[in-house]
């Protein structure tokens, strides 16, 4: 279009990502947003885990998170950040925000694994007094691990993205939230792109990870 402001150019956004990875602010920006990504996913990820194996073993733990996960589901992830800080303040609204959102993912990919087990495994399973230990590191792990990844996988690429969206309307002092709001206030749109440009190779990499650790699981 000839105009940076509207619409840059292929050269003015990769130029203005080299200066910004020069400068390192970005790169900073970006280490913080990851943190917050990674550590609460990770949380919820447990959490969900054990859930999912209780709500497996007893119907009655299943029943009782249903109703709390419907809810999650139809309260717009604006709202939440929103509560989260009005509660917690920045930094915890933004935790709070992807634990929200990649809780119901990881626990419904999980139980949904579970539930999908032959039953004809399991009553051999039975059969032979197999422990319950046994049963979880040689036998339902393997099995659901590959929809686990799969799960993981939607849910890190939407948790980065609501982690990204946090920092920016809770405007925490590093992320690249906070970064994106800068660049917008002050109409730096090929910054804006370049970020853009950032986060969407983060994103693909999240996926080429857990590719590369699904391959692993299933070679040992």
């Amino acid at each position: 279009m000839g105009n940076a402001i509207i619409f840059p150019s292929i050269e003015e956004t990769l130029v203005a990502l080299l200066s910004e990875i020069s400068e390192g602010e970005i790169i900073i920006a970006l280490i913080y947003t990851l943190l917050r990504t990674l550590s609460a996913s990770t949380i919820s990820f447990f959490i969900a885990l054990t859930m999912a194996f209780l709500a497996y073993r007893y119907k009655t733990v299943k029943e009782f998170i249903k109703p709390y996960l419907n809810v999650l589901k139809t309260i717009p992830t604006v709202a939440l950040i929103v509560i989260a800080l009005l509660l917690i303040g920045r930094e915890g609204s933004v935790m709070v925000a992807i634990f929200l959102l990649a809780f119901p993912l990881f626990y419904n990919g999980i139980l949904f694994a579970l539930e999908n087990i032959d039953d004809d495994l399991l009553r051999m399973t039975k059969t032979y007094d197999v422990s319950y230990i046994f049963k979880i590191k040689r036998i339902f792990l393997p099995l659901i691990t590959d929809d686990i990844i799969s799960t993981a996988k939607s849910a890190l690429s939407l948790a980065f993205k609501v982690a990204v969206m946090s920092e920016l309307l809770v405007q925490v002092h590093t992320g690249l939230g906070h970064e994106l709001y800068f660049y917008r206030i002050n109409i730096l749109t090929p910054e804006v792109f370049a970020l853009t440009l950032i986060m969407i190779v983060v994103s693909i990499l999240f996926d080429k990870v857990l590719d590369i650790l699904a391959s692993r699981l299933s070679s040992l």
